[in-house]
């Protein structure tokens, strides 16, 4: 054996750290290093604390009209209703006839803008042609569920073809642009938008 080899296996660290535990030194402890945890997927930082400016009623913000809620409601319901009638008919091209599938989605669709009705209130106040407006969209959603629904052509129970969901997507296509229309033509929707989008409103 070699004079280094045999030096290192003498006092080499290994030999040192067993020494040291025989004899009862304690070994010298390395504490860990704090790592920042990474954001979860999503998460980001707030920058607007919706909170504080959250309104008691449920409108988007507490100087909100009537109308412009109303509108806003209309807003949502249709976005949703698209959403479940464009399922529709992938489905349905897929399939290519009317399935338990299809016929669900095209209950979400109907069942989505019904709640337009209840959301759409307390308009006595609103200018005559956005009122105008707004009974028009009413009226098309109740033409809507009675035309497509079990006493119609009965797409909520499985009849029906492409070409009644076709129709019926293009007829809330169509209330969709009506309250797109409906906010131009609303002199508290346009006033309260732009102070809300420059940040005039609740201060």
């Amino acid at each position: 054996m070699s004079e280094k080899r045999r030096r290192l296996l003498e006092d080499g660290p290994l030999r040192r750290m067993l020494r040291a535990r025989k004899e009862g030194t304690p070994e010298k402890e390395v504490a860990p290093q704090k790592t920042e945890e990474p954001l979860k997927s999503g998460a980001h930082e707030t920058l607007v604390d919706y909170e504080a400016v959250k309104p008691e009623t449920g409108k988007t913000y507490p100087e909100q009209s009537n109308e412009a809620y109303c509108l806003e409601c209309i807003e949502g319901h249709t976005m949703m209703s698209l959403t479940e009638t464009r399922h529709a008919i992938d489905r349905f091209r897929t399939a290519g006839k009317m399935t338990p599938g299809v016929t669900e989605k095209v209950r979400g669709a109907i069942e989505e803008i019904s709640g337009i009705v209840k959301d759409v209130k307390d308009t006595k106040d609103a200018s005559p042609e956005v009122k105008e407006g707004l009974e028009q969209i009413l009226e098309e959603v109740r033409w809507i569920r009675k035309e497509f629904g079990i006493s119609g052509r009965g797409l909520t129970r499985g009849k029906g073809d492409m070409t009644d969901l076709e129709e019926l997507r293009g007829r809330i296509t169509k209330m969709n642009l009506k309250a797109y229309e409906l906010v131009e033509k609303c002199p508290t929707c346009k006033v309260l938008s732009r102070d809300l989008r420059h940040g005039i409103v609740n201060q």
